[in-house]
């Protein structure tokens, strides 16, 4: 036998429990009428029939807002203003990768003596640098089986790309004025 049937046995009046004050079913009943109305169900414990949930995100409402989005997107892209002709970075230069990277090679290091003669140190050398920088060249990259004209113009478009970018951070920088 346990401690506690020990225990009870020994003291039957601890198990006596008076009476609850009146009207404590009434004040119970109506708190779980309201608790089962509340879950969706009658008093009687039947489940009512669920009402109908608005939702503000309906599918004809989704379908217009991804037209609608669509709809501007393309109105964008056809909208915008016609980027200005960038510069034939390559002019001159056949289709011989060398020689295209030996002319994008030339320009960085003109459009770099020009940048820091004038730079001012804020910062926008780390920007013209992080612009041409290459861990791997991309003339090392691209597979060898590549037809040669379709390498040039690979190569031709992606430095030119990185020249552009380049040349925007040289019109960025003025000209350095002197003080004497």
């Amino acid at each position: 036998m346990s401690n506690w049937e020990q225990y009870l046995r020994e003291h039957p009046e601890t198990l006596e429990v008076p009476d609850l004050p009146a009207g404590h079913e009434e004040r119970f009943a109506a708190r779980l009428d309201a608790a089962l109305s509340e879950a969706g169900h009658d008093p009687a414990g039947q489940a009512v029939k669920e009402r109908k949930s608005v939702r503000w995100i309906s599918f004809p409402r989704v379908v217009g807002l991804t037209l609608a989005a669509a709809s501007l997107a393309a109105l964008f892209v056809l909208l915008r203003p016609a980027r200005p002709a960038t510069q034939d970075w390559f002019a001159g230069v056949g289709d011989d990768q060398i020689q295209i990277y030996e002319a994008y090679s030339a320009q960085v290091a003109q459009i770099y003596d020009e940048l820091y003669a004038r730079m001012p140190d804020d910062g926008l050398g780390l920007s013209a640098a992080s612009i041409v920088e290459e861990a791997v060249p991309l003339i090392d990259q691209l597979p060898e089986e590549m037809d040669p004209s379709e390498r040039a113009a690979v190569l031709k478009e992606y430095y030119g790309t990185l020249l552009d970018g380049l040349q925007s951070v040289r019109e960025a920088v003025p000209a350095r004025r002197s003080y004497r």
